[in-house]
């Protein structure tokens, strides 16, 4: 019944991170794991510092699995899309791609990691300094006792699309 939410003063959220040069980059992760209750997170993060980052996500909102983007500047967080996806029965993982070209931004998804869709584009300046994956969960009464669900993360890989880990199982 833990906060990890990485959000808006609250960035509690357990991630992985390596520092990585600030250019044009494309990353994919594929979570073994998928949110089914309210508020269970998994997603990707981008950093220039704790403060600024771009954050992509899956996360449920109760209801649907939701594809997430948002960013943060000083602290304080601006969604860029929340698009509820339906997820093909007997799905069992959920891919992102996150593509970053300069100031561009691209957010895609996959089911089977070979077709994918778009979820947004959109164009934010950041330094990049760290990304890596991230798991975490949100209390959805901040000022109540903490009901944060519990949640694990599984990730099979994450990995730069420019020098993947083929055959990635191997």
């Amino acid at each position: 019944n833990s906060d990890h939410n990485l959000f808006e003063e609250n960035n509690f959220a357990p991630r992985i991170l390596q520092d990585v040069p600030n250019q044009d980059f494309a990353t994919e992760v594929k979570f073994d794991s998928l949110p089914t209750t309210r508020y269970q997170t998994q997603g990707i993060i981008i950093e220039q510092d704790v403060d600024n980052f771009v954050r992509m996500e899956y996360y449920h909102n109760g209801t649907d699995t939701i594809m997430y983007a948002a960013t943060s500047v000083a602290g304080k967080v601006t969604a860029h899309a929340s698009t509820a996806i339906t997820v093909p029965v007997g799905t069992t993982s959920l891919y992102m791609r996150v593509t970053r070209t300069g100031n561009s931004w691209l957010q895609e998804r996959s089911y089977d990691g070979i077709s994918w869709e778009t979820n947004i584009t959109f164009d934010h300046a950041l330094t990049v300094n760290r990304v890596g994956v991230y798991g975490g969960n949100a209390d959805p009464k901040p000022d109540a006792e903490d009901t944060s669900p519990a949640y694990t993360a599984i990730i099979d890989y994450f990995f730069n699309t420019a020098s993947p880990i083929e055959p990635e199982d191997g």
